[in-house]
């Protein structure tokens, strides 16, 4: 009984060992197969997983150090190649931008070219027009003084030099009736200064003036002797003993030649010759009889009028005695 007792203590052991051995035989197949099926079916990750629990790891990394160094490698050949199309398309650009600043340049130099021929020609132009102005005035000034030294100027040349006064100018001293003493309160826009035995004149298209009170200016009577640049506007031409005159509004001009070469005449103021017959007496003249004979007389000068066919003109005289 007591060794039936010992075997069956025995057999109940062993039993329970062997259970407990296939147990764990059991895990370790059931785990075994898991990581087999995950290495064989599964993805990187659990592969990897599978790998690092077994001692696989190694091969992991060196695999994906490879696909970086492949990546890495594919990386530097491209852009090695986008960089090598960069710098070609770089060099074209700037052969083409260099191909447009030569057209342009040229373009421009062309430019430069017409507009300096047209200066040129524009030039060339006026040089020739100043040439001919120059050589117009030339001939102008020797025909002049022929006429001044033939007693011609007033005849043929006065209108060479009656052109520089404006019709306002005229038209100032007729407002301002012309009469000698007459006041205006300015002098007209163009005038000369003329000075005469210290005595100041101012003198614009035939009338004088004399500084009044007030600021104002008073009409006086041409006085002799005083030399003007400009001739009046309106001159008449008179001839007295082979002699020409120039007459406006009681003056008589004698013209005087330049004073140098290429220089214009001018213009004096001289006693009314004796004789000189004029169409018109000037403003403000006034009528005297003597001896039974009517005068005009205008600034000390008398004139004595008679018929010129139908017209009535007016002769310079001597003073008559009473």
């Amino acid at each position: 009984m007591r060794q039936s007792k010992k075997f069956g203590w025995l057999s109940g052991k062993m039993a329970t060992s062997l259970v407990i051995l296939v147990s764990v035989l059991s895990l370790v197949m059931a785990d075994f197969t898991l990581a087999r099926q995950k290495r064989n079916f599964g993805g990187n990750r659990g592969g990897a997983s599978v790998q690092q629990r077994y001692g696989g790891g190694g091969s992991s990394r060196n695999i994906s150090r490879s696909g970086q160094q492949t990546q890495r490698s594919n990386s530097g050949f491209g852009g090695g190649v986008q960089n090598r199309r960069s710098g070609q398309q770089r060099q074209t650009q700037s052969g083409s931008r260099q191909t447009q600043r030569g057209q342009n340049q040229g373009s421009r130099q062309n430019q430069r070219g017409d507009r300096q021929g047209e200066r040129t020609e524009r030039t060339e132009s006026r040089q020739e027009g100043r040439s001919d102005r120059v050589e117009q005035r030339t001939d102008t000034r020797r025909d002049i003084a022929d006429d001044i030294a033939g007693n011609n100027y007033w005849n043929h040349h006065h209108g060479y030099h009656g052109g520089y006064w404006h019709g306002n100018d005229a038209a100032w001293a007729f407002f301002a009736a012309l009469t000698l003493g007459a006041v205006i309160a300015s002098l007209p826009p163009r005038h000369e200064t003329v000075v005469v035995h210290d005595t100041t004149y101012y003198y614009a298209n035939g009338t004088y003036y004399q500084p009044a009170s007030g600021g104002n200016y008073a009409v006086v009577a041409p006085p002799q002797g005083a030399t003007v640049q400009n001739a009046p506007s309106q001159v008449t031409n008179v001839y007295v003993g082979g002699e020409e005159y120039g007459y406006s509004n009681g003056a008589y001009y004698d013209v005087q030649p330049p004073k140098e070469d290429g220089g214009d005449p001018t213009f004096e103021v001289v006693k009314p010759p004796v004789g000189a017959t004029v169409p018109s007496l000037p403003e403000g003249a006034t009528s005297e009889t003597i001896n039974g004979t009517p005068y005009f007389i205008y600034a000390d000068t008398y004139y004595k009028p008679f018929y010129s066919g139908s017209d009535v003109v007016y002769m310079v005289v001597e003073k008559p005695k009473a």
